[in-house]
């Protein structure tokens, strides 16, 4: 309910034009594009303090220049389409509290009545800066927990305490009492993998005691599934990943274009504007906000390139066949 509140006739109207420039290029197999981004990921931190082993940062596959997107470069992509988007995530590759602006970022959307997201490992999270994302009107905050118990949980999250994601939870939790705030919704994130998979149960139970107001469940994101297959969960329904032919496949239809790349954009800490999260290399870029608007990149020529393929030939995106959606 609180993110339908956030909806105007222009932020409506301008999601609507997306959702027919989809169906019309879908259908038609033309690339019809109209409107503004609804939606933007954007990259506060390319670093991490964590080294998560599937993860591109974690393993120091990423090569951005930057280690924080410049604040008045967000402002002005945010000046230009605010007032049409629907909702912005913070966070992209690194752990955006890495960026000390944090807040910063989520006070100017939120000028726009912006819906807000933000992920994170919580580990740098305390006390006043749990008072600070409550100020600041961040609408959701997911907090990464994939496990109930040191030893599971440090076999993913490397490097990170489950006792201080906790306590970073039991903060938040404080701060919006003490402010009498309802948001932002803490939600306690559970990556399923085979190593873990025995504590979904206990999880389910524990996160409300914590203090999470909701749950969640994600199947992972696993590079190269055939050489790392003894990750892969067991339990069906929390696997990304089937095996066919004695061969480990991810479990999709590409027939289906992606509504992403006629929905929103991700910006990276660089000021490249990407189709996807899934882009992580930054291999298919629309532009940068340096040289060119939002809006003329969103109808660049290599934005309708990578959209014309998307339509004939999806699956030829290395990033397309690693993605369940």
């Amino acid at each position: 309910m609180k993110y339908f509140c956030k909806i105007n006739i222009y932020k409506f109207y301008n999601f609507f034009n997306n959702i027919i420039a989809f169906l019309l290029s879908r259908i038609t197999k033309k690339v019809y594009v109209y409107g503004k981004p609804s939606f933007a990921s954007f990259e506060l931190s390319s670093r991490c303090n964590l080294n998560c082993p599937q993860c591109d940062v974690g393993n120091n596959l990423t090569n951005r220049k930057n280690n924080f997107l410049n604040y008045d470069e967000y402002c002005k992509i945010i000046n230009e389409i605010g007032t049409t988007m629907l909702d912005a995530i913070f966070y992209f590759q690194g752990e955006p509290f890495l960026n000390k602006n944090f807040t910063n970022y989520i006070f100017y959307a939120k000028q726009y009545n912006i819906y807000t997201i933000t992920s994170t490992n919580a580990q740098i999270i305390n006390k006043n800066i749990a008072i600070e994302i409550v100020k600041s009107g961040l609408d959701r905050i997911i907090i990464s927990i994939d496990g109930t118990t040191q030893e599971i949980y440090e076999k993913y999250r490397k490097g990170g305490l489950l006792s201080k994601a906790i306590e970073t939870i039991k903060f938040l939790k404080e701060a919006k009492t003490e402010l009498n705030s309802k948001t932002p919704c803490i939600e306690a994130q559970f990556i399923v993998f085979k190593f873990n998979e025995h504590q979904i149960d206990e999880f389910k139970q524990l996160a409300p005691i914590w203090g999470a107001d909701k749950i969640s469940i994600k199947s992972a994101q696993i590079h190269s599934p055939n050489k790392n297959s003894e990750i892969i969960p067991t339990i069906n329904k929390y696997s990304r990943y089937h095996k066919i032919n004695n061969e480990w496949k991810i479990k999709k239809d590409f027939s289906k274009a992606c509504f992403r790349a006629w929905y929103g954009i991700v910006v990276s800490a660089d000021g490249n504007i990407l189709p996807c999260c899934f882009d992580k290399q930054e291999k298919y870029i629309y532009g940068n906000i340096k040289e060119n608007k939002i809006e003329k990149i969103w109808k660049s020529e290599k934005a309708y390139d990578f959209r014309n393929t998307l339509l004939s030939n999806r699956k030829s995106f290395d990033i397309c066949r690693n993605c369940n959606e």
